[in-house]
């Protein structure tokens, strides 16, 4: 061993107080504490790891070391060897000198897992990052879920009103999916064709559906992008405007409907699809009703107020695509919808049913 390089090190050991015997056992553990600040703020890490590789050696050959070599030229070979046997031993036997190594040795680890840590951290941030690029916010809510460290980073680069749709989105996510294979207090509606159901609430309705259908995926996710088209399918509906293309599949949209026998009603709506082709050859649709209270789009909801119609609120709207082929789908549908009318009407069951979730 380079004998500098272990007087260095002999050194750096004696600036901390490596060997020097603390008053107490408080006293101890509060320099130590304090030299574990040290090596992360001054990033001597890798001393520590040299020094800790070397721990007894330095336990050994320097303990102690003036009075040894004061010593040492009065003294035989034997009797030297029998010094450093006894130095050992007496190292062995310092239990503050015990407790510092069984610290670094803890210390060192903790700093290798740290630093797996972070590159596996970094790795995941990139996937984070990926899915909400190509559009898979289930993946993508699922993993900010389980790593709060993920989120905080994302929130903190992306600002708040980026938390604030994320949040929303989530909220929908998890709603739709409570709902959607739910079947408790709903009716069946006899139809040939399809599977549908139905259940009302005290101020709602919910509608769901289940059916394959010979459509071209294009040609299905566009009629439901398409906002400019809803008046031609979509219940009731006679305006429809693109408020903000929020992004590639996230839009806000304000919809004018005229009820038979009703007032009108408008709505302002954010909605947005969801990528789960790679993993589950499936796309979902979904989107809600926002107002103040979702604090979103704040400035657009101020705007889109019009005292000559009712707001109503659609709480649901969404779709589970399962893309069996290019022309082949599997649909599941649910439409849960506030008209803000005291008692919902049959007829508005049977028409929202067989058009909205029927059409050809």
């Amino acid at each position: 061993m380079n004998d500098d390089f272990v007087m260095d090190s002999y050194s750096f050991l004696e600036s901390i107080n490596f060997f020097k015997k603390p008053e107490s056992k408080e006293s101890s553990e509060k320099e130590f504490a304090e030299v574990v600040t040290k090596f992360y703020s001054d990033a001597l890490f890798h001393q520590i790891k040299i020094l800790y590789d070397d721990i007894n050696y330095h336990k050994h050959r320097h303990l102690h070391r003036e009075d040894a070599v004061k010593n040492q030229s009065q003294i035989a070979a034997s009797d030297t060897h029998a010094i450093e046997k006894d130095t050992a031993n007496e190292c062995e036997d310092n239990p503050f000198l015990n407790k510092y190594s069984k610290m670094l040795e803890l210390l060192i680890k903790k700093k290798k897992d740290d630093e797996q840590n972070k590159k596996v951290f970094e790795k995941n941030y990139c996937e984070l990052l990926a899915l909400l690029e190509r559009e898979d916010l289930f993946t993508f809510s699922k993993m900010l879920k389980e790593d709060p460290n993920l989120k905080m980073k994302l929130f903190k680069e992306k600002g708040e009103n980026f938390e604030k749709i994320v949040l929303f989105e989530q909220s929908v996510i998890n709603y739709f999916f409570s709902e959607i294979n739910e079947q408790k207090n709903y009716i069946k509606i006899n139809n040939p064709d399809f599977q549908i159901f139905y259940k009302k609430g005290k101020n709602d309705l919910t509608i769901k559906f289940e059916r394959e259908v010979e459509i071209d995926i294009v040609d299905f996710v566009s009629l439901i992008y398409e906002a400019e088209i809803y008046p031609k399918w979509f219940p009731f509906t006679s305006h429809t405007e693109t408020v903000i293309q929020v992004g590639k599949a996230k839009k806000l949209i304000y919809m004018i409907n005229d009820i038979p026998i009703l007032s009108n009603r408008d709505f302002l709506v954010y909605g947005f699809g969801i990528n789960r082709i790679a993993e589950s050859n499936s796309i979902y649709l979904l989107c809600k009703s926002i107002d103040e209270s979702s604090g979103i789009f704040k400035e657009q909801v101020s705007k889109k107020e019009n005292k000559n119609y009712v707001r109503g609120e659609i709480k649901l709207f969404g779709y589970e695509i399962f893309i069996k082929s290019r022309t082949k789908l599997m649909i599941k549908g649910i439409i849960n919808t506030d008209p803000k009318i005291k008692v919902v009407p049959q007829f508005l069951i049977n028409t929202v049913s067989q058009k909205v979730l029927y059409h050809k």
